[in-house]
């Protein structure tokens, strides 16, 4: 009963809540197979092309600190 009255809520998430380029979500344990690493080297590829996109990685796991590194050292913590 609880995780759907979260589900109701309203996005708090600045993002969420303002127009701009597409915005890729995702929401997981963040594993080492889940790929998180691929998705923020190729939103880098992408932003290279001078394509406009955001990414939102939501969640909590052993590969959160790989990929906050590797997002910062591709320059994407904006």
């Amino acid at each position: 009963p609880e995780l759907f009255s979260l589900a109701d809520a309203a996005p708090e998430h600045p993002w969420l809540l303002e127009k701009g380029p597409p915005l890729i979500v995702s929401a997981a344990r963040l594993q080492p197979h889940k790929g998180f690493v691929t998705l923020v080297e190729a939103i880098a590829r992408i932003r290279e092309r001078g394509i406009a996109v955001r990414a939102l990685i939501l969640g909590e796991g052993p590969e959160r600190e790989t990929i906050l590194r590797r997002v910062r050292e591709l320059s994407l913590t904006d």
